[in-house]
């Protein structure tokens, strides 16, 4: 088996892939998005609904520790914000520990898929004065479901419930479900990938809503260590964003373990 960058990049559904054992992988790149902003106007006690543009730095740093898992950390170190009005601010976006655990395998020509789980626990690391971030905690997990459909296309499934810590209600929490589904596909060119993905979130504090988008984009693993990356996300209905475009690049790190033919 030869060793090659399995990028969870950049849509938002992850494989059940995990980085190989003794190995980083470095995934970021760049978010530009305009986005819904929804404050509480406690003076008319409503809800305000306005729009924000947004420019973010992403970055994933993975971490393989075994054959099936692998420690990672998510994150935005960089933010800028810019509302409707001209107002803008700028820091660091929140944070995001989690694991990632693949404990079935996919079974050649059979229906078995493969099996994983992310438990994570989000950082609140973002400024909630500049309105980056809530200043709560979060944790959750997802159920991960890869599958090779036959034809040269793939499907990864990730379901997830969380619990998110509500502004104004100490103590209070909402349960967020997610879905998502990503199909992809490999094009004539050697390397290149193209993907279309579907996702969906309910409501994250009381005044919003759900989430209903959509990403299409392209993967090009240029070498065996390398990959870029660039979609289009579009919203389909609820809280999502109007649009958001991304591009970045993958970098698998380290020696190549014993188990694994050499580059």
């Amino acid at each position: 088996m030869a060793l090659e960058v399995s990028t969870d990049r950049p849509d938002f559904t992850n494989s059940t892939a995990t980085v190989p054992p003794g190995l980083v992988q470095i995934e970021t790149g760049l978010v530009s998005s305009r986005q819904p902003k929804v404050t509480l106007d406690e003076t008319a006690g409503r809800t305000v609904r306005a729009r924000s543009d947004r420019l973010a730095i992403e970055a994933t740093v993975r971490w393989g520790i075994l054959p099936w898992a692998e420690l990672r950390l998510d994150g935005q170190p960089f933010v800028r914000e810019r509302s409707s009005e001209g107002e803008a601010s700028s820091g660091q976006g929140d944070f995001t520990v989690s694991g990632k655990f693949r404990f079935l395998d996919e079974q050649e020509r059979h229906w078995r898929p493969s099996l994983g789980l992310i438990p994570f626990v989000k950082i609140p690391t973002a400024s909630s004065t500049k309105e980056l971030g809530t200043g709560l905690a979060d944790f959750g997990a997802v159920l991960l479901v890869s599958k090779d459909l036959g034809w040269d296309l793939h499907a990864d499934l990730n379901i997830g419930l969380a619990g998110i810590g509500v502004e104004r209600d100490p103590g209070g929490m909402i349960f967020r479900n997610t879905a998502s589904l990503s199909i992809v596909s490999p094009l004539p060119l050697k390397g290149l990938a193209t993907f279309w993905e579907i996702f969906y979130s309910s409501r994250e504090a009381p005044a919003t809503r759900h989430i209903l988008g959509t990403n299409v984009g392209l993967i090009y693993t240029i070498h065996p260590r390398v990959a870029l990356d660039a979609a289009l996300e579009v919203g389909l209905g609820g809280d999502a964003n109007d649009y958001a475009i991304r591009g970045g690049i993958t970098l698998l790190l380290g020696p190549v373990p014993d188990s694994l033919d050499k580059l």
